[in-house]
């Protein structure tokens, strides 16, 4: 799903996706002050996070199942 690759928080938000959302907030948060603490630099970081985004493009139908079944 390209919405949920480029959009993801607010493509949780608009689905419905709440506990989705409250974990890809906690995970980013931790990623990043993580990425900081170990002195990864902005570039490699935002190549992490880019390739988070893929990943969750990659898995939104699973998401939203998980998330559903709930």
């Amino acid at each position: 799903s390209w919405s949920a690759a480029i959009f993801a928080p607010l493509w949780m938000l608009l689905r419905g996706l709440w506990l989705a959302l409250l974990i890809y907030i906690a995970a980013m948060a931790a990623l990043r002050f993580g990425l900081k603490a170990v002195g990864i630099g902005d570039q490699i970081s935002s190549l992490v996070f880019f390739a988070v985004h893929i990943l969750i493009g990659f898995e939104a139908d699973t998401i939203e199942r998980w998330t559903l079944a709930r």
